[in-house]
């Protein structure tokens, strides 16, 4: 190859060379973070030791499809993390009523900090008279010490369930596995009075 084609093959390879690396660079590019402090961390720490002790989660739910799709993102949420490596029992109920009955009350729960209870709104399908909100009342006026998750398909019904208390908000369908994990660590630790603040990396991001 004389001096005059070499030249040419460097000027036309040169561009496409820095180009690719600009590209490689972008895509590359580290994002920036600041680090956790040592208090953020302990927080954590604390919150997935708090996820761990839950034992139960109660499922009202009057479609057993929907049911069903709960339970199976729930074993997938704590599948995915292996610092929670203990499932709690998925437990299911038709209607509040059903759950009334099997719970004496209620008066059986109230004061458990280790249940998660799942709620819907609209449970007549399965012959249910209370709605959602009446249970999510009850639980609330008997200073329930566990987590109340509302799961509804419309927003009225969330912002609802919220007004009255409920500690966490999901739509159908439901949202990936990292935000249900992270919502429900953030709820234990505001149940049990840690600083949790929205803007702090949650452990699922120490996890990935």
């Amino acid at each position: 190859m004389d001096e005059s084609t070499h030249r040419r093959t460097q000027a036309r390879l040169k561009p496409l060379r820095m180009g690719s690396l600009k590209k490689k660079e972008s895509r590359l590019k580290p994002i920036q973070s600041s680090p956790a402090t040592a208090l953020e961390i302990n927080q954590l720490e604390a919150g997935m030791s708090i996820l761990r002790t839950l034992s139960q989660v109660l499922i009202v739910e009057d479609s057993s499809m929907i049911r069903r799709s709960i339970m199976m993102k729930l074993k997938s949420v704590w599948n995915r993390f292996a610092s929670i490596p203990t499932l709690p029992d998925l437990i299911e109920f038709d209607t509040v009523e059903q759950l009334l009955g099997e719970t004496e009350n209620l008066n059986t729960i109230l004061p458990r900090s280790d249940l998660v209870i799942t709620v819907d709104q609209n449970l007549d399908s399965q012959g249910g008279i209370l709605r959602g909100e009446d249970l999510i009342k009850a639980l609330i006026q008997g200073e329930f010490k566990g987590i109340i998750v509302s799961i509804s398909g419309d927003d009225d019904t969330a912002n609802i369930h919220r007004s009255l208390g409920a500690d966490i908000i999901l739509g159908k369908p439901l949202p990936k596995n990292e935000v249900i994990l992270h919502k429900l660590e953030e709820a234990c630790a505001i149940k049990n009075g840690l600083d949790f603040l929205p803007q702090q990396a949650s452990s699922t991001d120490m996890l990935l």
